[in-house]
Order: structure tokens, then C-alpha cells, then sequence
């Protein structure tokens, strides 16, 4: 087997980070076949993660994402599971994610600092419903898995999932801010996580308001 990373960019002005630049990444799965001694592609983990996220409308919110907290205790990522201490990531996310809605503009509703924290953590998985909609613009997408650019994909085998014989999870990084672990034979996201020091940037990550692509 052989995993290539890729990224995209498409432009949509002829400003360099340009709001509607749509960044998006791939990873692809190649297979070599002995008898025509050539790589043939098997899958592309976009398209999987596509078409999972797409094929029911709350499909977003049954993926798999983690991040850890105050004391390094990996916990999925869910708002209640952020911890409203000082300094906690319930108290990062909102203190960046209160810029992305307008309170002067009530076209859709004020939105609490809260309440924006948490419509951040649903677009990260794949929610689609504020994107460019109303007050509260989040950048628009076509495809939900971030460009890869400088992470080279690392093949891993595992008995931790199954249990039963040596698993192949194929991890790499993006910059939608998260590693992302994808099964080697199939291309399925098994999980990712979200490293606790990427929260103060994922606000402006994730924008359509004066947005300029990072690299994480």
C-alpha cells in the first residue's frame, strides 16, 4: 500500500487569502497490483468523510472527535466534557468564538458567547448551518477534511480496535486544526483529535470575516 497526501486550493478572487478561498485536503489510498505492476487507487478519505457527514443531516454530530483537558485526560469533544473552570477550554472557545457573531445584526438571533462556542464545535465536526447564512458566517464548504500540506501520512498497526489481529490506521495531519486517523484499507476517519493548544485559533480558522489561512 502506498498513502499520499494532497491539498487544494480553490481561489474564489484573485485576492491572495481571499474569503472565498476554499482550502480543503485528501488522503489517497493506492494498492499495487503485481500483474500490471501499477498502483491503483483503492479510496480517497475526503470522499468517505463526505459522504458519511452528508448522508443524513445530524451524521456530523456521530463523529469521533477528542481533545484533552486541563489535567491531560482525553475526552471527546462535546461542550459538557470541556470543563467551565477558569482557563478551560468551555472558557477558550468562547472568548474567540464570541467575534463571529454581530450583535448589531440580528437577522438570525443574538448568540451568546456560549451558544457560539458550541455552533463552533458543530461546524469543526461538519454542521453546515451557519455557514456564509446570517450573522454568524463560517467559512463555506465543499469538502470537510482540511489540506494536508507538510504531514506525512504514518502508516500504524494496531489490535486495539479489534482486538483480533493487527489493524492499519493511517494518521495525518491537517490544517482544519486536528489529527485524523484513517483505517488503511478502507478509508473510514476511525477518529481525530484536536490538540488543546490549537482552541485559541480555531475561531479564526473557521471564519469567513477577514479570514487568512493557517498552518498548523
Amino acid at each position: 500500500w502506498y498513502y499520499q497526501a494532497e491539498y487544494y486550493l480553490d481561489r474564489g478572487n484573485d485576492k491572495e487569502g481571499s474569503e472565498d478561498d476554499r482550502w480543503s485536503g485528501d488522503l489517497v489510498a493506492y494498492q499495487f497490483n503485481s500483474a500490471t505492476e501499477q498502483f491503483v487507487e483503492q479510496w480517497r478519505a475526503a470522499d468517505q468523510l463526505n459522504a458519511f457527514v452528508t448522508n443524513q443531516a445530524d451524521n456530523w454530530s456521530r463523529r469521533k472527535v477528542f481533545t484533552t483537558t486541563n489535567g491531560n485526560k482525553p475526552v471527546e469533544l462535546l461542550w459538557a466534557n470541556l470543563g467551565a473552570d477558569p482557563g478551560g477550554l468551555q472558557q477558550v472557545l468562547s472568548s474567540t468564538a464570541v467575534d463571529l457573531d454581530n450583535p448589531s445584526d440580528t437577522t438570525d438571533g443574538d448568540m451568546s458567547a456560549a451558544e457560539s462556542a458550541q455552533a463552533l464545535i458543530a461546524y469543526l465536526k461538519g454542521d453546515q448551518t451557519h455557514e456564509g447564512a446570517g450573522d454568524f458566517k463560517l467559512r463555506t464548504r465543499s469538502m470537510f477534511l482540511g489540506d494536508i500540506m507538510h504531514s506525512t501520512p504514518k502508516l500504524v498497526l494496531t489490535d486495539v480496535i479489534s482486538g483480533a489481529g493487527n489493524v492499519p490506521i493511517v494518521y495525518t495531519g491537517a490544517n482544519d486544526g486536528m489529527l485524523h486517523a484513517f483505517h488503511g484499507t478502507t478509508g473510514k476517519e476511525l477518529f481525530s483529535y484536536i490538540p488543546r493548544t490549537v482552541f485559541p485559533k480555531l475561531a479564526a480558522m473557521s471564519t469567513n470575516i477577514d479570514y487568512r489561512h493557517n498552518y498548523y
